[in-house]
């Protein structure tokens, strides 16, 4: 039903690094394979992963409901107005090309036509995969299509794909690249630093990275995110030895 193509009309095209529709692709990428081994709906986890973060223009706190509400406008709008195109070729439906132009009306290649990706059923299960992406706030995932989308986000944060955007991230906010983190301090639920003036990328893992491995919903996921947890926590473990000047 969504198009790559049209999914980045959704989000701003000057997003920090760590949150740019690059990252979109690699979650629909890793969403796809982990769908794939766990046997869940490849659609709706497509779908639900090109557009789990279009909430982000209202800020990162809550972002998720505005992108599940978001999705179903998009959805509903789409499975209205889209051309009945049945003719479904053998490529999916989210790398067709022909999307419609941004604020323009649907085009064929924006979905299928009037099937199952139209129906409120489809719709309701992409919108709780958004909702429930998050690692701080949100409902728990209740779907095997949610867990996946889950899964699929958080790994995007470990890892050496992990530690860049941590680090991208850290830059864009004018963080230090390293700091002491303190026994006493806290994550906060909404997203937002316990103390935006200490805060770092070495913060971020201790209150919420190191623990993701712990947190994945699938066994796919539980195995991907071993190696690259792994990988992560010896890199944090190599700089604070190196500013320390132990190493």
């Amino acid at each position: 039903m969504i198009t790559i193509d049209y999914a980045r009309t959704l989000y701003p095209a000057n997003a920090d690094s760590a949150h740019d529709f690059d990252h979109v692709l690699r979650v629909m990428q890793l969403a796809d394979k982990i769908a794939q081994a766990e046997g869940a709906d490849r659609d709706i986890v497509r779908v639900a992963a090109l557009l789990h973060d279009i909430g982000l223009d209202q800020g990162r706190a809550g972002h998720e409901a505005a992108a599940a509400l978001r999705a179903r406008e998009i959805l509903s709008n789409l499975a209205t107005g889209e051309s009945a195109d049945e003719n479904h070729d053998d490529q999916p439906a989210h790398i067709r090309r022909n999307a419609p132009a941004p604020g323009g009306p649907p085009t064929r290649g924006v979905g299928y036509g009037l099937g199952r990706q139209a129906s409120q059923g489809f719709i309701e299960a992409v919108a709780h995969a958004i909702e429930a992406h998050r690692f701080r706030s949100g409902p728990a995932p209740r779907t095997l299509e949610a867990q996946v989308l889950f899964d699929a986000d958080k790994l995007d944060s470990i890892g050496a794909i992990g530690i860049a955007r941590a680090f991208a991230f850290g830059g864009w906010r004018g963080q230090k690249l390293w700091a002491d983190v303190p026994p006493d301090y806290v994550d906060r639920m909404d997203g937002s630093e316990a103390d935006p003036r200490r805060h770092t990328p070495v913060h971020e893992y201790v209150v919420k990275l190191s623990k993701i491995k712990d947190r994945m919903q699938t066994a796919t996921g539980r195995t991907i995110a071993e190696g690259r947890h792994a990988f992560m926590a010896a890199f944090y473990e190599q700089l604070d030895r190196e500013a320390k000047g132990a190493a």
